[in-house]
This record gives structure tokens, sequence and C-alpha cells, in this order.
């Protein structure tokens, strides 16, 4: 199974302890992303907001081993405490699955 994370922002240009193998590739799905958050530490942040214009962003594959070693990584990249449940989401691509980003991940298998 190949893992890989979806990034813009510092986590591409200072990716710290997040375990990417190889470079981050500029084909990826294009995102509404916006300045939408204040993060823990108090500066403003971007996230992925439903109204802001979509932008393109980046992916990286991830050297883990599992879906969920692979999200504790991205979990502690970013700070995210455990007890909270949002900030670190997963897809997992089924026959099933559709959409934007179900179709980007299928081109690049």
């Amino acid at each position: 199974m190949k893992i890989v994370c979806l990034g813009w922002g510092s986590l591409v240009w200072k990716s710290g302890a997040l375990p990417v193998a190889g470079e981050w590739h500029a084909d990826g799905p294009e995102l509404p992303i916006e300045f939408s958050r204040v993060s823990d530490g108090g500066e403003l942040a971007t996230a992925i907001c439903i109204n802001a214009t979509p932008v393109p962003v980046l992916w990286a594959t991830l050297a883990t081993h599992s879906l969920s070693e692979a999200c504790q990584a991205l979990r502690e990249r970013e700070g995210i405490p455990e007890e909270r449940v949002d900030g670190v989401g997963s897809l997992t691509l089924s026959s099933q699955t559709t959409g934007l980003l179900a179709d980007w991940a299928r081109a690049r298998h």
C-alpha cells in the first residue's frame, strides 16, 4: 500500500520529523485552502475551507508501514494532541470511493 501526504505551507518547506520518502510533487489536487484558523500557538494558519478558491497542493510518499503510523507521524508533526479527533484525516480507496481526491489518487496508483 502506498501512503501519501497532501501538503501546503510549512509542512512542505519544513517537514520536520514527518517521514517523507523523497521529494514533494507539484501535481497534487486542487483544494480550497485559505488562512482560516488560528493555530494553538496563536498564529493565523491555512486549512481546507469549503468557500476558498481551490489551489494546487503538493504531495509526497511517506516512509511508513501503516496508515495509523502515517497519521500518528502527521499528528506529531502538527502538534495535535491524541484526544483531539480533528486535524488528521485519511482517504482509503475502494471501488466505491468517489470524489476529487479519489479520482486524483487513482490516477497516480
